[in-house]
């Protein structure tokens, strides 16, 4: 038999049992507060896992729901860090997938000039939008390929400071179509 063996199943007892120790002995109210700790720190930790897996589920349905929507969406902070995005903001346009990894939004507008018709002009204006930072904007980009997309901004604020920027971005080529047809 090892030591190693031993000190597992032969725990040493410091200390005797508390019935057999004075009324005044400070076990006494030791043992039983550490019971009462460990006690509370259990539900704690039992009311923690609960708010996790009710965080969990919440997050995975806000994530459905943005999902779900008819925009594609992109969402920066002040600097043009990517916070999210959803798979239509990246089925809009072919982005190449480590361009995704950067994180930064200004890696994306770099590459989106060569698609628009008009590359300058959306350049400056998302500089404008991100060193004004506007409550909302609005525009219109013409790609080369003959799609047009809205695309719409709006600041995010929370607790009174600005959070992010969701950029949501609509296809409308087939309206746009439709009514140069009526035109």
């Amino acid at each position: 038999m090892t030591i190693e063996h031993n000190r597992k199943s032969h725990r040493l007892n410091l200390h005797p049992k508390i019935e057999e120790q004075p009324e005044d002995h400070p076990g006494k109210t030791i043992v039983p507060a550490h019971d009462r700790v460990e006690n509370e720190i259990n539900q704690e930790a039992d009311v923690l896992k609960t708010k996790t897996a009710e965080l969990e589920r919440f997050l995975a349905m806000l994530r459905a729901v943005i999902e779900c929507t008819a925009d594609g969406l992109l969402v920066t902070d002040e600097s043009g860090k990517i916070l999210c995005h959803n798979q239509l903001y990246l089925d809009m346009r072919p982005l190449p997938p480590e361009l995704m990894k950067t994180a930064h939004h200004q890696a994306i507008i770099q590459y989106c000039r060569a698609l628009l018709k008009d590359p300058q002009q959306f350049e400056s204006l998302t500089e404008r939008i991100y060193a004004t930072w506007p409550q909302a904007s609005f525009d219109v980009l013409e790609l080369n390929n003959g799609r047009v997309f809205e695309r719409y901004t709006r600041v995010k604020f929370m607790e009174g400071q600005k959070a992010a920027r969701v950029w949501s971005f609509r296809d409308i080529t087939e309206r746009s179509q439709a009514e140069a047809h009526t035109a």
